[in-house]
């Protein structure tokens, strides 16, 4: 059960607790912006009318049948999405999505993109990953795909919000090992039936870019699915100039992993250097979302994710290079709406 409880990884006023539909269909105005987290990766990024979901994942299969399905192939498995599960927590993309992000392709960031592919299926809504991602959604038939493979093109505009994907890597899970690693190369001809056919692909970075109506960046955030190596942050290395475009507003970092790879967050935050960080992917994915859990107080946390250790260190980097960053601890449903937002709403309950 251990090997597969470690498969995964990855001035601001804190709302109380909201309805998940509710915080993104009916923001209070349209000069919002926030961020909120439907735990594991799963985020709905929002400014006034542009809209960005990332990793949707409700399903949460329990570890037990995650490591029953990995690890008895000859048995029958049906591995797949839960609609019920999903629909207890967002039903449905919100309107105004113009982009759903998916930082890699295994099971806790892919296995219910399906739902949401066929439940908007007519809307223009474009899905962006690697192309291991989108050779799995594609054993699923969908009737249409607005698909962006990120290897072959890294940056688009949508509305006012511009999407980069940067390739990354994924931290190790155990013993220097990354479970699922590999690619699907071809278009997969069935639907998967089993968690070892959720192989990781390209793990990518996004800079979600929120734009004014001449395309100059307001507002910069930055999320990765998995703690990454520091080899893995080349690609950002690369890329110094569109740093340098706009400061990272916010950086939405993966917690579980980041003692598995050497300098993480050390080389990012160098490079980076964001106003403000936020937790991410730190909850048990193997139990059933609930919302309001707390880091602070009685949250059911993944396994050997060495939370309070990684906030630590968060704070002493800090300190010791004087960065500056604010650091929030979301509890999971909750919204942060940031400063240039002229609302003092808090998200519809």
């Amino acid at each position: 059960m251990a090997y597969a409880m470690i498969l995964s990884a990855c001035a601001a006023t804190v709302s109380p607790l909201p309805s998940p539909v509710l915080a993104a269909e009916q923001s209070p105005t349209r000069t919002d912006r926030y961020i909120q987290w439907l735990g594991t990766s799963s985020w709905i990024l929002s400014s006034g009318d542009d809209l960005v979901v990332v990793d949707p994942f409700f399903t949460r299969p329990s570890f037990v049948r995650v490591t029953a399905s990995l690890m008895l192939p000859f048995v029958p498995s049906n591995f797949a999405y839960d609609p019920e599960r999903i629909r207890a927590v967002l039903p449905e993309l919100p309107k105004d999505t113009k982009f759903v992000l998916l930082t890699h392709a295994h099971y806790d960031h892919l296995l219910d993109v399906p739902y949401y592919i066929n439940q908007n299926s007519g809307r223009s809504i474009t899905y962006v990953g690697s192309l291991t991602a989108r050779n799995i959604l594609l054993g699923f038939k969908p009737s249409a795909l607005d698909f962006v493979i990120a290897e072959q093109k890294p940056s688009m505009i949508k509305g006012r919000v511009r999407v980069t994907a940067l390739p990354s890597d994924h931290a190790p899970h155990f013993f220097g090992h990354t479970f699922m690693a590999g690619d699907v190369v071809s278009p997969m001809t069935s639907i998967p039936s089993r968690v070892g056919q959720y192989l990781e692909g390209q793990t990518l970075v996004f800079l979600i870019d929120f734009l004014d109506d001449q395309e100059r960046v307001v507002w910069r955030i930055f999320i990765n699915g998995a703690a990454n190596s520091a080899a893995g942050a080349e690609a950002l290395r690369n890329h110094q100039s569109l740093l340098n475009e706009h400061r990272i507003n916010v950086a939405i970092l993966c917690v579980p992993g980041w003692d598995k790879v050497d300098d993480y967050p050390d080389t990012l935050l160098r490079l980076l250097r964001p106003e403000h960080i936020v937790l991410s992917h730190y909850d048990d994915f193997g139990s059933p979302y609930t919302p309001g859990e707390d880091p602070n107080d009685g949250m059911r946390f993944l396994p050997f994710a060495n939370y309070d250790r990684f906030l630590e260190r968060l704070k002493l980097l800090d300190t010791s290079n004087n960065y500056g960053y604010s650091i929030y601890q979301p509890k999971t449903g909750q919204c942060i709406f940031f400063p240039d937002s002229y609302s003092k709403a808090s998200c519809p309950q």
